[in-house]
């Protein structure tokens, strides 16, 4: 996660940035050169956020079986 830096203009730092939003950083200057000409801002958007919906589900399948797996382990120790 990345945080702004205060501009010492009296402004509290901004937020820090969320995973969406980090995600569409790095991929927007990309999905919009892809892009036909003229593709809007709004459909840009909406195929990121369909890459989105694809890495999570992802990211969420491997979380469960790498928890799965290590849940059975423990147990298997805890038999033993």
């Amino acid at each position: 996660m990345q945080q702004l830096q205060n501009n010492n203009s009296g402004s509290p730092p901004a937020t820090p940035t969320n995973a969406f939003a980090a995600f569409v950083a790095e991929r927007f200057a990309r999905v919009k050169r892809q892009a036909p000409r003229g593709t809007s801002h709004g459909e840009v958007m909406r195929r990121i956020a369909a890459e989105w919906k694809v890495e999570k589900e992802a990211r969420r399948a491997r979380e469960e079986a790498g928890g799965g797996a290590a849940a059975a382990a423990a147990a298997a120790a805890g038999a033993s």
